[in-house]
């Protein structure tokens, strides 16, 4: 977070915030959570696991709204619908490369 988003003060690692005193804690806390999901869904992502990294992401997103989140979302969505599993993923994927 880089300003308060109270009244916009440049956040500068402290809390509460400088200028009006609101308690910042959460919210990072909330963002951090938010970029760890992204972080697993994207090692879900890597194992052949798209079903698992939209849940994830589906969460980041709910937690901490970010482009790059949002746009993981829609891919990851266009690219395995939601009738789709895992499994049904990774064997079509084996009978295309077979």
């Amino acid at each position: 977070m880089e300003r308060c988003p109270n009244c916009r003060a440049r956040v500068e690692g402290t809390d509460p915030c400088r200028r009006c005193g609101m308690a910042l804690t959460l919210l990072v806390a909330t963002q951090q959570t938010a970029r760890n999901l992204t972080g697993q869904a994207l090692e879900q992502l890597a194992q052949d696991r798209p079903q698992a990294a939209r849940r994830l992401l589906t969460q980041a997103v709910a937690l901490h709204r970010t482009p790059l989140n949002v746009r993981l979302l829609d891919w990851v969505t266009a690219m395995c619908p939601l009738a789709q599993t895992d499994a049904v993923v990774k064997g079509a994927r084996a009978a295309d490369a077979g």
